[in-house]
């Protein structure tokens, strides 16, 4: 049994299952849309307690039978995409795809509202800002609404360090956060890899906003993934991630949510080598935020010594001679680009040597 095996799973769609675009969520249950609408008006303002109430009055409302994805144990001596989910409490589920995405949406929001009243936190308004805008958003995108305007949300708790014996679930819950983020990203480049295929720029360039969005909550992600102390880190979360406790090369690598973004987001750059000045500002506002996403991550090894040896969370199966920040630096110069000061010289995406 692992030590996350007390954390409620997520059921989440296999990643290849995400939702292409604002038509997919046509069809959610009439029933539903209520609740959902009221998640979405001035949601900044609101204390979380009440977020949360309004969370769970969605979630019931959108109850809903899934069967779920017949998944074989692990093979081998190391780690695999299996047995990642299975250390992050995350359950491959089938059934209606939109009702599905919008229901893990609905429950990673919801606990980590629930965590952070609970255990408190130490992230900065403008981050809390920037995290619980993220989910907002997406609340907005599959609602067919407009986006949240530009505000502050209510911190009810005053900042404090959560304790340390919560860390590990906050490890958890904050993997789950990330993942929704990332399967939001997938949904995000579907949407834009078949905008650019019926040259339809609005489209484009408002997916790449929703991208920006939502990469920049995928920043914060890591913050709050991370806040504890760096003795709670080494104590509690460490020892989950290594023999005999866990399978040897468990990595974020593994993740297939990781490997599907990676792999469309390949293939739109292709898609966006020729395109107009809209979308170049679009494209190097994106770039901008996946460039922080690195400069944070870094930030957060640094905290728990990440330039002195290998991340738990790399594959430990190759180049396990490089610290976890040298190949955080490897994968950003490979992937992005420095942001520039104005957004000429073309789309970033069609400059980036090595996409995958």
């Amino acid at each position: 049994m692992l030590p996350t095996e007390h954390i409620p799973l997520l059921n989440m769609l296999q990643p290849s299952e995400v939702p292409a675009g604002r038509q997919s969520f046509a069809g959610l249950p009439e029933s539903a849309m209520p609740a959902l609408r009221d998640l979405c008006r001035v949601p900044e303002q609101r204390p979380a307690a009440y977020q949360i109430e309004l969370l769970q009055k969605a979630r019931t409302a959108l109850t809903h039978s899934v069967s779920v994805c017949a998944v074989e144990d692990s093979e081998g001596e190391v780690a695999d995409h299996r047995f990642h989910d299975r250390y992050c409490r995350i359950q491959r589920v089938e059934g209606d795809r939109a009702v599905v995405f919008v229901t893990s949406l609905l429950q990673a929001y919801q606990s980590m509202l629930a965590d952070q009243v609970q255990h408190g936190m130490t992230l900065d308004q403008p981050s809390w800002w920037r995290l619980r805008r993220c989910f907002d958003t997406l609340l907005c995108y599959v609602c067919g609404l407009d986006w949240p305007t530009d505000g502050e949300p209510v911190i009810d708790e005053p900042n404090r360090r959560p304790p340390e014996e919560n860390a590990l679930w906050r490890w958890v819950i904050g993997h789950h956060v990330f993942l929704i983020f990332i399967q939001g990203l997938i949904m995000a480049f579907n949407e834009i890899s078949d905008a650019c295929d019926n040259d339809d720029e609005a489209l484009t360039v408002s997916g790449l906003a929703l991208a920006t969005t939502l990469m920049d909550g995928s920043t914060t992600a890591f913050r709050y993934a991370t806040d504890y102390s760096a003795s709670a880190y080494e104590q509690v979360v460490v020892p989950t991630m290594m023999p005999p406790v866990a399978m040897p090369g468990l990595s974020g690598l593994l993740s297939t949510d990781h490997a599907q973004l990676v792999s469309i987001m390949k293939r739109v750059r292709v898609k966006l080598a020729d395109a107009g000045p809209a979308v170049i500002e679009g494209a190097h506002a994106f770039e901008a935020a996946f460039y922080e996403t690195y400069e944070v991550h870094k930030l957060v090894c640094s905290r728990f010594r990440g330039e002195e040896r290998s991340s738990l969370l790399a594959d430990s199966r190759k180049q396990n001679e490089e610290s976890a920040i040298e190949r955080l630096d490897r994968f950003q110069r490979s992937r992005t680009r420095r942001p520039r000061a104005h957004a000429g010289g073309g789309c970033p995406f069609s400059q980036n040597t090595d996409p995958s």
